[in-house]
């Protein structure tokens, strides 16, 4: 029986459309991966480490942070399709502006587009993180447990093969055009992509939510202390979490990494997306399969691992040819981390508390992987990348240990 072959007619709309939704943010992001793209243009006009990590370091935090807040908000709302629409909208105005801001200041002021990037992201990333909640509220009504998984395998595995031809077109883009033009291109697309694939969530049918009853501030804060001081599986998951994020600097620096190492055209370089794109492809739906079938705690656990392998041979690339391979396998096993992530914080909460774990989750996250990714950019200038990873393997294998102590929601009665 086919995933949407179980479902009625309107649960296989709002699977289709949720479907799509994530399909196109994996293409739309193609076009300036934050992992990739954003580096070697942020290289381009800087060969300061420090900008990489305080861009990466401004949109973790801005994704992460609010959602606590926003999650009080929306936790009072029996309906969020409202909320989450207009919200995706002014998330996707702000890559238009950098498109714009790349074209207008690329030629005549490095700094200021540097410091309008970071910016401009951060808006961007806020945007994002005031809607996290709202969306996987909205996920978690309207698409089962038993095929969520799959939804997201499948969904990332298409959009991962659409997106390696948008990475290979956005490499066409910043071989074949001229600079300020190339990169102007590839953001311009990318809205358009992110837009065009939004559409759809304006028409699925959300039921209601159990409660609707608003919480103030003062007092959501006490509901999620009281969440995280009394649900010890899931403090352990999410100190787990905040160690996992040392993948974060990894995939983050892994483009500059390879730019200041092996050095290499900008065409070459610039292929190390869609080479991350395959990756993720094959990722996403594997990761997906394995979710659905052995559980993402057990996921997690195997991705750990290999992100540790991967580290580890990326501190010995010699070459372009091996830092593809490198590439490859980062992609791999990175790819499902956050999504698949969110998923499991879903199965540890009942569906009215949803908000509540997923953005105490974040709220954990936030200040632990924003800090660490600003921390790495300044110490990768002092001290080198090599020391840096190797604080990341530590890191992880801590992460393991802490995951291998949580008990699967799924076979807790």
């Amino acid at each position: 029986m086919s995933v949407e072959s179980s479902l009625s007619q309107r649960g296989r709309f709002n699977y289709r459309a949720c479907f799509f939704n994530f399909f196109g943010f994996l293409v739309g992001y193609s076009f300036f991966s934050p992992l990739t793209v954003i580096p070697l243009f942020v290289k381009h006009l800087s060969e300061n480490t420090f900008w990489v990590g305080l861009i990466s370091a401004i949109s973790s935090i801005g994704f992460f942070l609010p959602q606590l807040i926003a999650a009080s908000w929306i936790q009072g709302m029996p309906f969020k399709r409202q909320y989450f629409c207009f919200v995706g909208i002014i998330e996707r105005i702000p890559i238009l502006l950098m498109a714009l801001s790349i074209f207008i200041f690329g030629q005549s002021n490095p700094l200021i587009l540097l410091v309008a990037t970071v910016v401009i992201f951060g808006v961007h990333t806020l945007a994002m993180g005031c809607n996290s909640p709202a969306y996987f509220d909205i996920v978690s009504k309207i698409v089962p447990t038993t095929v969520r998984g799959r939804m997201y395998g499948l969904a990332g595995a298409l959009g991962g093969l659409f997106s390696i031809l948008g990475a290979e077109l956005a490499r066409l883009y910043i071989k074949s055009f001229v600079f300020p033009f190339n990169f102007s291109l590839c953001f311009a697309t990318g809205f358009s992509v992110l837009l065009l694939t939004l559409i759809p969530m304006f028409f699925i049918y959300e039921p209601p939510s159990p409660s609707n009853q608003t919480t103030n501030l003062s007092q959501y804060f006490e509901e999620t202390w009281v969440v995280f001081r009394t649900d010890h599986n899931f403090r352990t998951f999410i100190c787990s979490q905040a160690c996992i994020s040392a993948f974060a600097v990894v995939v983050s620096f892994f483009t500059a990494y390879g730019r200041d190492k092996i050095g290499g055209s900008i065409s070459k370089l610039a292929r190390l997306n869609t080479v991350f794109a395959a990756g993720a492809t094959v990722g996403n739906l594997f990761w997906g399969y394995v979710a659905d079938k052995r559980g993402i705690r057990y996921m997690l656990l195997i991705c750990v691992g290999l992100t540790i392998i991967a580290t580890l041979l990326v501190m010995q690339i010699t070459s372009i040819s091996f830092l593809y391979i490198s590439c490859m396998l980062i992609s791999f096993a990175t790819c499902c981390f956050d999504i698949q992530s969110f998923n499991f914080t879903l199965e540890f909460a009942n569906t009215d508390k949803m908000p509540t774990y997923t953005a105490l989750r974040a709220s954990v996250i936030a200040p632990f992987r924003s800090m660490l990714l600003l921390i790495s950019g300044l110490f990768i200038d002092w001290i080198g990348y090599r020391i840096v990873f190797t604080f990341c393997i530590i890191l992880l294998f801590i992460a393991g240990l802490l995951l291998w102590q949580v008990k699967d929601p799924r076979h807790t009665i």
